[in-house]
Parts: structure tokens; sequence; C-alpha cells
């Protein structure tokens, strides 16, 4: 039998590497990959602080375009990752326009309209 308090543990601590860049973004989303990506409860919560500690970071040239991009997609949509009901909106549409940018332009064009868009929010 399959101990849920451990994996949850696990995945949770997963999600936060990620979601806080507590380890590189590829190693954060290789490791968030050993857990399946339907989950019956929200483990953990991406805040309005969280969207744009990331775009403030791509700025500072801390997060390339394509951390940036990939960060946005491997936490866009999961049930494992939930929101405030206020900012579930916003926080939705800011991570599918970072993880499309050939739909919405490149993050030199979006993450300046994105951290005006957040902070007014």
């Amino acid at each position: 039998m399959m101990d849920t308090p451990k994996i949850d543990s696990a995945r949770i601590e997963a999600l936060k590497d990620l979601i806080e860049f507590r380890r590189p973004v590829l190693e954060a989303i290789e490791q968030l990959g050993q857990f399946p990506w339907d989950c019956a409860t929200e483990l953990v919560e991406l805040g309005m602080a969280d969207v744009l500690a990331a775009l403030e970071s791509h700025r500072r040239g801390e997060l390339d375009e394509h951390d940036l991009e990939s960060w946005a997609e491997a936490l866009a949509g999961r049930d494992d990752v939930g929101m405030r009901a206020a900012q579930a909106g916003v926080l939705t549409e800011a991570l599918f326009e970072l993880s499309s940018p050939e739909l919405f332009g490149p993050p030199a064009t979006t993450v300046p309209a994105l951290l005006e868009r957040l902070r007014d929010a």
C-alpha cells in the first residue's frame, strides 16, 4: 500500500520548488514529473506575489525567456495548484500569456504589461 501523506509531502515540496524557484526551473519540472498531473485536491497555492516575483526575476535578467515560459506552462491548469478566487482569473490569464509567446508575443513585450496589470489587480 502506498504511503499517501509521504507522497503528498514530496509532491508539495516539488511544487514549492517550482513556484518559489528553489531549484532551477527545468530541474524542478523534472522533479514534478514523477507525480501525475491530476490530483483530487489543491496542495499548494500560487499567489500574486509568486507570479510578480517571476516577472521581476525575468525583468532583472535572472530568469531567461525559456525558463519563464516553461515555469508558466508547468503551472498552468494543474489540479494540485490552487489560487485565491479573487486572483484566479488574472493569474490564470498571466500564466497562459507567459506560456504562449507564439500567441501573445515575447516576454520583452508581455512582461512589462503583465507587471502593470498584476500590480493594479
